[in-house]
């Protein structure tokens, strides 16, 4: 019998098809001694909603539990994404004074009341921010900074990147969670996630794209500067190629899909002329040939990349630099996309395979904790090992609290706290 243990870190995906599920264990340096993944099929999410929630919460229970039998550790509290169509992503803004006349020092009280102005101003009663990204503060209208603390100025404004969702989607999302016999640690946007297990800071500080197509879904964020700088999400993915594939071929759906998982190819260019698949329909095996198949899917893809350069091709931060796109989920493996994008969208491409290693404090510049070895296909897990990487991270930032500091003096705390109150009245 296992005993239930606060060094485990769990991250949950929940996809329209799959429930991945990865955890960290945790040993008593903080790293990472073994991390190891499951999954299983699932038909109660669609496009990111929660669709039946008892068939789910099953599926997430037993799926859970082959995880503990493979790590030896019980699981408690998990790590869950939240992805879909009507999740809010929108800039928000709020100007403050700092005081009635002169100048005064911005303090940590004024830069969280101007941010939650911000968000209180652009959300709706029935919204739910899930993160926040301040890209930058303006004190007395002309002077633009990242961070204004001690700094004099009349007034402060605040520009804000938020991810919010319907209070109702992610109230289910809890309910599944808990009804499965687990605590929600934290709802991550399933875009954010995948982006630490895909991208490096040097990337997200030069500028780049993350594609990510999954089953219902496509998401595409743009990172500069080391912050998300845009995103959207479009109501399109590889389920809608399977059901092109069906549709045309006259063919049920889950063969459909199979066929464009095994034989899908975004152009035709390579395949040979009489290359053949042999499907089985009607109790019989009849030969479909591959460039059929590929002219279903190339319209299709082509489509969806026209939308994703239209979206990306109007982002200010990426004018006049080269930056690259990195493609994940399932459908980025497929034969022939990433050259067929970079054609489109006329920037270099590549696949965005997780990182094999988280860093640890302790470790020299470079190297880490191996975590399992990676492949190709380990594009389809990056959203799960981007939530556990998401909470290795919020538990370093947690011991570096305020009252975790290095020398871990309550005194530390309480000399800044009368500091920011003489500062404000001062």
């Amino acid at each position: 019998m296992f005993s239930y243990s606060s060094n485990i870190i769990c991250g949950v995906d929940l996809g329209s098809h799959r429930i991945k599920i990865a955890a960290g264990v945790l040993d008593k340096r903080g790293d990472f001694s073994l991390l190891d993944y499951a999954g299983a099929k699932s038909s109660g999410m669609s496009a990111g909603l929660v669709t039946d929630i008892s068939s789910t919460s099953r599926t997430l229970k037993q799926t859970v539990g082959s995880l503990e039998d493979k790590i030896k550790h019980k699981i408690k509290r998990v790590y869950v994404n939240i992805n879909a169509k009507d999740l809010i992503l929108r800039c928000a803004g709020a100007v403050m004074p700092l005081c009635d006349r002169g100048n005064k020092i911005v303090t940590n009280a004024d830069i969280n009341l101007i941010n939650s102005q911000a968000c209180s101003l652009n959300l709706k009663l029935d919204e739910e921010i899930i993160h926040k990204f301040s890209h930058r503060y303006i004190l007395d209208e002309h002077n633009y900074m990242e961070n204004p603390k001690g700094l004099y100025g009349h007034k402060l404004a605040v520009d804000l990147y938020l991810i919010a969702g319907k209070l109702s989607h992610i109230e289910n999302i809890v309910r599944l969670i808990n009804q499965a016999g687990f605590e929600v640690e934290d709802i991550v946007f399933s875009g954010v996630a995948a982006s630490l297990a895909v991208l490096d800071k040097n990337l997200k500080n030069s500028g780049c794209v993350l594609i990510d197509i999954g089953a219902d879904l496509t998401q595409v964020l743009v990172f500069k500067d080391n912050i998300l700088r845009f995103s959207e999400i479009i109501n399109y993915g590889g389920n809608n190629i399977a059901s092109a594939i069906s549709e045309v071929l006259r063919l049920p759906f889950t063969l459909a899909e199979e066929i464009k998982d095994a034989h899908g190819a975004a152009t035709s260019k390579d395949i040979g002329e009489n290359e053949e698949v042999m499907v089985r329909k009607d109790d019989l095996y009849q030969p479909i040939k591959r460039r059929s198949i590929s002219g279903i899917i190339e319209p299709e893809v082509t489509q969806l990349l026209v939308r994703l350069k239209e979206k990306i091709d109007v982002v200010p931060c990426l004018k006049g630099i080269d930056y690259p796109v990195i493609m994940s989920g399932g459908t980025s493996l497929m034969e022939g996309l990433l050259e067929l994008t970079e054609s489109i969208l006329g920037v270099p491409v590549k696949l965005g395979i997780p990182k094999a290693k988280i860093p640890s404090e302790r470790s020299q510049p470079g190297y880490g904790k191996d975590l399992f070895s990676f492949s190709n296909r380990s594009v389809i897990y990056s959203t799960v090992i981007g939530l556990v990487i998401y909470g290795f991270n919020a538990r370093k930032e947690k011991k570096l609290a305020i009252f975790q500091s290095p020398d871990k003096n309550i005194l530390t705390y309480v000399t800044g706290r009368v500091k920011d109150i003489y500062s404000e009245y001062f």
